[in-house]
């Protein structure tokens, strides 16, 4: 074993992975995602049409990203998951966009989270505190919660809790949710025992 025993999956290997996963399925939850990022975490404020156009030109420049530059690859350690790989080069590539332009149009963060109170009726607590929720969402990896739990959550510690919500952004029926709901609760009562304020 060498020194660096993390692994990675890149190139070839990575795209007969991409191959053997249902891209459409992926595609409209990937598309489902994004749309909410920048509406709620981002403010941009337009159009369903327009975010759906914005969440394809992000979806094929990650792809680039993986596939054509090869700059993004896929780590096993931190990301179990192809989805939970692909969905975090989203998550990173949004927040660089962000970070490096004002082309978008945005609101203040703190103005989109008084505006999903007020929406949700729903007062988000210390999971607000980026260091607490990565360290809540990395508990959850630890005790094998899957990507769509984690997707959950991260709407819920964004303060959008209504099961009815989540479920037309992700695209799922009922019983998906409950299901998703079921497993992540059983997690999130273990975290309790363990002094996290959630």
């Amino acid at each position: 074993m060498g020194s660096d025993s993390t692994i990675y999956v890149k190139g070839e290997e990575l795209f007969q992975v991409f191959q053997s996963i249902d891209w459409e399925d992926l595609y409209l939850r990937l598309e489902a995602f994004i749309i909410y990022t920048l509406r709620y975490k981002y403010g941009v404020e337009k159009r369903n049409e327009q975010l759906q156009s914005n969440a394809h030109e992000i979806i094929s420049e990650v792809m680039d990203l993986i596939f054509a530059s090869g700059t993004r690859n896929w780590n096993k350690e931190t990301c179990p998951s192809f989805n939970s790989f692909i969905f975090g080069v989203v998550k990173s590539h949004i927040n660089n966009s962000f970070s490096s332009s004002k082309k978008h149009s945005t609101i203040p963060i703190e103005d989109v989270q008084h505006e999903t109170e007020k929406r949700y009726s729903y007062k988000p607590h210390s999971l607000d505190d980026n260091k607490l929720k990565e360290l809540v969402f990395n508990e959850l990896k630890d005790m094998g919660a899957d990507d769509d739990e984690l997707l959950v959550f991260e709407y819920m510690t964004d303060g959008i809790m209504k099961p009815e919500n989540i479920r037309a952004d992700l695209g799922i029926s009922a019983s998906e949710m409950n299901n998703i709901l079921r497993r992540l609760n059983r997690k999130t009562l273990k975290l309790r025992n363990k002094n996290f304020d959630i």
